[in-house]
């Protein structure tokens, strides 16, 4: 917000101080959450007979509090992964924890508000969100990276040698990144989604593998010892070609009949042919995925979303814009999503009538959304005690 008065300010400047007084970053984010919040209650109004398909998560912790975040996507796919210019910020609230029952209630006041129910709900498979959408009786879809990230998992993350490997990297990684074999260390092993983040550092431990004769004596010595999990890596990459490949087709094309049958076929041939059985039943666990979800196919028109990267994206643009402050929580300042996705569709920004709608919304108006949907200040209840104004 202070960045908008600052330019604001040069730009008035330039014309010779004649566009009045600069407002400040408090009016500038007022005007943000007003124009936030009216768009959010203008795209929540009954839609009856529209096909749409819910995306629901919820965000990372914040001052012990998450914020549970329904998006409104279209139920066919498009012939392309998901925008922001195609969601609809539906649902948005802040709690301390959501049972399947809130989840379910949710799922219901939003259906009830837009006319009609989803053709059906995506999500990450968490268990509250999983239970929530089966109390619904709405059809659920997983996540094809979640689910793939977790079969990996399942197949891999117990097994001696996988855990051996990813000791040794780390072990690496701490012995050499202040040295100067820093530069080939292999990339950073996430703490949250590792499963979903092993492709670099499988690439990684490849590579190294395959130029090792050609490096100097120093950097063999310090990267020697990988050469004991040659197999694995080969195993690896396999595995993470093939969630590749199956991910990048249903993302950009969308599943359907053809996109099922394609990526049986590639599984089958590329990851089941001349498996070892740790491998085969990562195979059959990923046919077990596809053929789950081909009941949703209901005949040959059917093309569905089965992603929930756009929540993920969504989540990363309000965490991008969060004081790091934890004790502010989830803010009102979360009214800024509604309208980041209204100005990503070009069409919608040209018609968009800012006055009005800063005239209709009062700042009441969001002080009444706040306390009904948002968390506490902390800091605003902690700034009062100090003060003795509490």
């Amino acid at each position: 917000m202070r960045t908008v008065v600052t330019i604001l300010g040069i730009i008035s400047k330039c014309f010779g101080d004649k566009l009045g007084k600069v407002p400040c970053y408090n009016t500038v984010e007022n005007w943000l959450k007003k124009l936030g919040l009216s768009v959010y209650e203008e795209d929540r109004k009954a839609k009856p007979g529209q096909k749409y398909t819910m995306v629901l998560d919820e965000s990372i912790m914040a001052n012990k509090e998450k914020l549970l975040l329904i998006l409104g996507i279209p139920a066919e796919h498009q012939g392309r992964p998901v925008n922001h210019e195609d969601v609809t910020i539906l649902h948005m609230e802040a709690g301390g924890q959501f049972t399947g029952d809130d989840v379910c209630k949710n799922i219901q006041k939003v259906s009830a508000n837009v006319g009609n129910k989803p053709e059906y709900v995506i999500s990450d498979q968490g268990h509250n969100l999983v239970n929530g959408i089966g109390k619904s009786g709405i059809s659920a879809v997983s996540d094809i990276s979640h689910v793939m990230g977790n079969i990996v998992k399942h197949r891999y993350g117990k097994s001696d040698d996988f855990k051996g490997l990813t000791t040794l990297l780390r072990n690496i990684r701490l012995k050499y990144h202040l040295t100067d074999k820093a530069f080939l260390l292999p990339p950073n092993m996430r703490s949250i989604c590792r499963f979903m983040n092993l492709a670099s550092w499988v690439d990684w431990a490849q590579r190294m593998i395959s130029v090792y004769d050609t490096l100097a004596q120093e950097l063999k010595d310090a990267y020697a010892c990988h050469l004991d999990y040659k197999e694995l890596v080969a195993e690896l990459a396999i595995a993470m070609d093939a969630v590749k490949h199956v991910e990048e087709k249903c993302k950009n094309e969308g599943f359907n009949l053809k996109t099922y049958g394609e990526c049986r076929r590639y599984i089958i041939k590329h990851v089941l042919g001349n498996a070892s059985s740790r491998r085969a039943m990562l195979g059959i666990d990923m046919l077990g995925y596809f053929d789950q979800h081909k009941a949703l196919l209901t005949d040959d028109s059917k093309n569905l979303n089965i992603s929930s990267d756009i929540i993920e994206s969504t989540f990363g643009i309000f965490k991008m814009k969060m004081s790091p402050n934890k004790l502010y929580g989830i803010p009102p300042f979360v009214l800024f999503l509604p309208l980041y996705s209204k100005f990503k569709n070009e069409n919608a920004a040209k018609t968009f009538n800012f006055k009005e709608r800063l005239v209709n919304v009062k700042l009441k108006d969001i002080d009444d959304y706040a306390s009904e949907h948002m968390s506490t200040n902390w800091v605003t209840e902690r700034t009062k005690i100090l003060r003795g104004t509490a």
